[in-house]
């Protein structure tokens, strides 16, 4: 895998060439400060771009270029990570060695009508189409209350992140949704282009130096800005825990701990933070799986997981409700076991295991590859060799030292009244 960067005026062209997939990935991503403001009109906006175009103006004339084109996918999302919003667009397409040069023009020129030719009429989205996407979103916004791990992680993420970004769901609201009118909505599409957007083109298969000159056709015009966004969140701690507890129709209780890091420095800390989340939650042989489900029996599962540009530690359990108490306090204890060196010692030979086993996936992870490339705009991201060498260096003294500033921040407990 080899990899180029292309700095334009206004925006970059990443070219990572590798001959070990199929398919050729062409990614635009808009990047600009978090405003959530923006949640309820990105999420229209990423759905309403692919339905439909002015010039395939109904969703069957889509999707007959598209089978025309082998099948091609052309796909949108919305995210944000710490302090910055993305909206990305996606077109996979089979490698132009395997059809023609013709085929991969016109895939680069259907996707390019997605981005710049929307379905727009007297500077308004098409009205019927708009009232089919937000009412396909009001309904997934509704139906977030059915599913028992997703409704209660985004309960936790509003008390443990107050006050930054990852306090505010994709799903956004029913009321926001409802207030997006087309006409707003395309003043909120023309900013994509209008200089307050950062823009990248990613461009991931063989044949990607070839793909450039279609690129730099479309893009060479636009406006984007070259301005450095700050990812990184100052979470402060809360001085106390703060607990909360609410009740749901669901038939198993979910439970969050939620750790802060004391004097968090990426540089320093990272690579200790990632083993040290391996030891505790997210290997076979973790320290909470060990503890808390097999040798106490207290949950269905747990787990836990780090946020690095918004530094925290969750911990995650299915429980049942009248094992509340005994499971905090046991998992309390395992958390406390990170100052343990001799039992770091006894686990750090697995964790290093699974860190060569999953990063040894990351050659057949053709998204990725990709993210591992774009998300160096905005912090230290090392390629994967390296990387791994970081990792496989993190010793039981970091870990124990790392533990011992790992503050108790939240206690979620969402309880099943059905159990």
């Amino acid at each position: 895998m080899n990899y180029k960067k292309i700095e334009k005026e206004n925006y970059n062209i990443h070219v990572i060439d590798s001959d070990r997939f199929k398919s050729t990935v062409v990614q635009v991503i808009f990047a600009k400060n978090f405003n959530s403001e923006d949640l309820a009109y990105d999420k229209i906006l990423k759905s309403i771009l692919v339905y439909s175009t002015k010039k395939y103006n109904t969703k069957s004339k889509m999707i007959k270029r598209i089978e025309d084109l082998y099948g091609i996918n052309i796909m949108s999302s919305c995210s944000y990570t710490g302090n910055v919003g993305f909206n990305e667009f996606t077109l996979e397409f089979l490698n132009p060695r395997y059809t023609d040069e013709k085929t991969m023009r016109e895939s680069i020129d259907m996707f390019m009508e997605v981005l710049f030719n929307p379905n727009i009429k007297d500077d308004a989205f098409d009205e019927d189409v708009l009232k089919l996407i937000k009412e396909q979103s009001i309904t997934e916004c509704k139906n977030i209350v059915t599913n028992p791990r997703l409704y209660s992680s985004l309960e936790y993420n509003k008390i443990m992140y107050k006050g930054t970004p990852n306090e505010y769901s994709v799903y956004s609201t029913v009321e926001d949704i409802e207030k997006v009118s087309s006409k707003k909505l395309y003043k909120h599409y023309k900013k994509l282009f209008d200089g307050s957007y950062k823009i990248d083109v990613i461009i991931h298969g063989l044949e990607g130096e070839q793909l450039v000159k279609y690129i730099e056709k479309y893009f060479d015009n636009i406006k984007a800005n070259k301005n450095e966004y700050n990812i990184f969140v100052n979470n402060k701690h809360n001085n106390k825990v703060i607990e909360k507890e609410n009740t749901m129709p669901f038939n198993q209780s979910k439970i969050y701990l939620g750790y802060t890091v004391d004097n968090y420095s990426d540089e320093k800390d990272y690579y200790t933070f990632r083993v040290l989340n391996m030891i505790l939650g997210s290997m076979n042989n973790s320290i909470l799986f060990d503890t808390v489900r097999e040798k106490n029996s207290l949950c269905y599962n747990i787990s836990s997981y780090i946020n690095r540009y918004n530094p925290s530690l969750t911990i995650y359990s299915g429980i049942n409700k009248d094992n509340k108490e005994k499971a905090i306090n046991i998992i309390k204890e395992c958390v406390l076991s990170l100052k343990n060196k001799a039992l770091i010692d006894t686990l750090l030979d697995a964790a290093r295991h699974n860190i060569e086993t999953s990063l040894n996936s990351y050659y057949d992870d053709l998204i990725g590859q990709i993210n591992n490339v774009y998300m160096n705009e905005f912090a230290s991201v090392l390629d994967i060799e390296s990387y791994r060498n970081k990792l496989l260096e993190v010793g039981s003294d970091d870990i124990v030292n790392l533990a011992k500033r790992l503050k108790l921040s939240v206690i979620y407990f969402m309880k099943g009244e059905l159990e």
